[in-house]
């Protein structure tokens, strides 16, 4: 069964039984939306499996996991969504029920807005909870009134490079970047000298040197910067960073930088 969306071409599906759901479909949406978020992990079938398994409530008992799909019929399914709906009632038998986002992988805008709408209007629920997604959600962007989001952020993940050169080897970078950084590492002697990074928007090259450092920076801030939700200029500001070679800070932060925030919506 199916809600009609904006235009008479793309739909909403809702999949009575989240556990029969097709893990192919639903993990190719999900690998889209994992590509592009800092911090996302690659998901196996079991991971899937307990995805989609009956949540613990609250209140008692369990609650089934509902999967909506977002259908285009020119380009197939193109978003997707996982909730939980606790239903409650006030005196006076008001509905007071709780709709529990647990994801929403969209690849469009329309998609997005979609799913959100499908989610904001379960049929019983007062209000909406997700309790795990990325800060900059842009779910905020499609309510009418934006203040009635409201955002409490959280611990989601905790980043400390164990090998330096490896590590900064395994992502791209923002801009162009060649910068000497003197590594300060007082719990993982190994990492503590002087590597040269080199990378653009392609890949990168890190490799240990005995040049001239531009920028002596913490093991602690360069991981808190690693994935691009903490900026190293704002992490200079509380000391731990020294810039030897002027404009290697503010060079070094726009190439760590990320256009979307970090997060991990599985929970380890």
């Amino acid at each position: 069964m199916g809600t009609t969306a904006a235009a008479s071409f793309r739909e909403i599906r809702l999949l009575p039984d989240a556990s029969m759901a097709d893990t192919a479909l639903l993990g190719r949406l999900y690998r889209a939306w994992y590509a592009a978020r800092p911090g996302s992990v690659a998901r196996s079938a079991e991971r899937w499996r307990q995805r989609l398994a009956p949540r613990e409530d609250p209140r008692g008992g369990t609650a089934d996991v509902v999967c909506v799909l977002h259908h285009d019929d020119e380009e197939g399914a193109d978003g997707c969504a996982l909730y939980t709906a606790r239903p409650d009632w006030s005196p006076g038998q008001v509905p007071n029920g709780v709709t529990v986002v647990l994801e929403v992988c969209a690849q469009t805008a329309r998609a997005l807005a979609s799913l959100w709408g499908h989610l904001l209007s379960v049929d019983m629920m007062a209000s909406v909870l997700a309790p795990v997604i990325p800060a900059d959600d842009p779910g905020i962007w499609t309510l009418r009134d934006s203040r009635q989001w409201q955002m409490q952020l959280t611990d989601n993940l905790w980043i400390r490079l164990v090998d330096v050169p490896a590590a900064l080897r395994a992502r791209t970078y923002a801009r162009e970047v060649d910068v000497v950084l003197d590594v300060q590492d007082d719990v993982l002697p190994a990492n503590a000298r002087k590597y040269r990074l080199a990378g653009d928007t392609t890949g990168a090259s890190c490799e240990p040197t005995t040049a001239p450092a531009d920028l002596r920076v913490a093991a602690a801030h360069l991981g808190a910067s690693y994935l691009g939700g903490t900026s190293l200029a704002r992490l200079a500001l509380s000391g731990g960073l020294e810039e030897r070679t002027r404009g290697a800070l503010p060079a070094a932060a726009t190439a760590l930088s990320a256009p979307l925030a970090p997060c991990c919506i599985d929970p380890f």
